[in-house]
């Protein structure tokens, strides 16, 4: 119980010093990893990607891809001052994938596979701004906390239960933590990034309207086949709903934005 109690307090301390606020959520975030060093993870695993991957060699669409890009970044750097982002974006040619990702640091990917949903800049807008919204909440580092402080409190678990209910208690834990601990936490950063995204690209000039128009492009399409409970994103559906909910304030940023 003694080793428990210094256990404990040894990780509210690291809490203490660890928290971040996410732009324009204002939530406080649990990020165990220096700014350095998330920057170095995001730059390791980018030039992984570019060197096992196909890069589109088309100007138009890079330049278009990189213009949207450097809209929404100069926004976000506006709410992260002294994170110092090193913005690179790449067009991969994979018309099979249709997604978007955003490494730690600022290392944006996008596959020509989600470029048919993106029916104009605005649409393809709400992809670009969505997954720069990670980026700048650090959900990437934040992720690779908690699941540190899962790994440390399955210890603890497996530690004080008899050797032969330990594989048993052990297995029990992994599902739950899973179900109702890392999953959910993955739907939250999607409802985080939606969120962050919306306003990161009306305050850029981008039509926030047309974000809900871009997930009803890719429901129509076939969406996600996967239950909700069991997925690490929202449901389609969910999403859209969500994202309506947030549309009148940033109605209100883009007509500032464009001046109307």
């Amino acid at each position: 119980m003694r080793n428990f109690s210094y256990l404990s307090l040894a990780v509210i301390a690291i809490f203490l010093e660890a928290c971040y606020t996410v732009p324009v959520t204002g939530r406080s975030a649990f990020i165990m990893t220096s700014v350095a060093q998330e920057k170095a993870l995001g730059l390791e695993a980018y030039n992984v990607y570019k060197t096992n991957s196909v890069v589109l060699t088309d100007y138009a669409i890079n330049n278009r891809v990189r213009t949207i890009g450097q809209r929404i970044a100069k926004i976000a750097e506006q709410d992260t001052p002294g994170m110092e982002w090193e913005w690179e974006f790449t067009v991969f040619n994979d018309s099979q994938t249709a997604n978007a990702w955003c490494l730690p640091g600022g290392k944006v990917a996008v596959y020509t596979g989600i470029l048919p949903y993106a029916k104009n800049d605005a649409q393809l807008a709400t992809v670009m701004a969505h997954e720069i919204g990670h980026a700048v909440a650090r959900h990437g580092v934040e992720r690779m906390g908690t699941e540190t402080m899962v790994n440390v409190l399955g210890s603890v678990i497996g530690s004080s239960v008899s050797d032969a209910n330990s594989e048993a208690v052990m297995a029990a834990y992994g599902v739950g933590s899973s179900l109702f601990v890392t999953l959910p936490f993955s739907r939250d950063d999607e409802y985080e990034a939606d969120r962050i995204g919306m306003n990161f690209m009306a305050r850029a000039g981008y039509d926030p309207a047309e974000a809900i128009k871009f997930w009803e492009n890719f429901m129509a399409a076939g969406g996600s086949s996967v239950p909700e409970m069991l997925s690490t994103h929202p449901s389609d559906a969910n999403r859209i709903a969500k994202l309506k909910t947030y549309l009148p304030e940033n109605e209100e940023l883009y007509k500032k934005a464009v001046g109307k």
